[in-house]
């Protein structure tokens, strides 16, 4: 009798298990969601200024502090911006490259405009993407929350920001 049910018996379990591996890969990672993260950033800058009017161009790369799940989890990004203060007013313009460990990537654009002395904050909106991010659908909002004032390197940038925002996969 137990050699007639144990043929039965593994042939239920593995179907069990096959069905179960196909829902988990059919379910796939999330299509759309909301996030709160800090990227920190390490790279040169370059600086012009006349008196207390300046302008820096910044090449970086950084790593988002994501959780599992979230959109930049496991990415890293590359940063190209460009910062003036003049007045009482400092501008950020930049384009951030974020790269997946599948070769995917995304491009954000931020803007901030902001009183010299505040930290912001700045939007962002996802521009193009390759692959699973494709026609993403992507906006939100950064901060600047911790910027040494005097870097290890005179030709070095340091920071971190807190990115949030709410994502849209097709």
């Amino acid at each position: 009798m137990f050699r007639k049910i144990l043929p039965f018996a593994l042939f239920i379990a593995s179907s069990s298990l096959l069905f179960a591996a196909q829902a988990a890969v059919a379910a796939g990672p999330a299509k759309e969601g909301s996030f709160e993260t800090i990227i920190c950033y390490g790279g040169t800058i370059q600086i012009t200024s006349v008196g207390k009017v300046w302008g820096a161009i910044l090449d970086v790369v950084g790593t988002p502090m994501a959780k599992e799940g979230e959109l930049l989890f496991g990415t890293s990004a590359r940063v190209l911006d460009y910062s003036t203060n003049v007045g009482k007013e400092q501008t950020d313009d930049a384009s951030s490259l974020f790269a997946d460990s599948d070769g995917d990537h995304f491009l954000f654009m931020y803007s901030g405009r902001y009183a010299i002395g505040t930290p912001g904050p700045g939007s962002w909106k996802a521009v193009a993407g390759t692959g699973k991010y494709e026609g993403m659908e992507a906006s939100g909002t950064y901060i600047h929350v911790n910027q040494p004032v005097n870097a290890a390197r005179a030709d070095w940038y340091q920071g971190c920001d807190r990115d949030t925002g709410h994502w849209k996969l097709r």
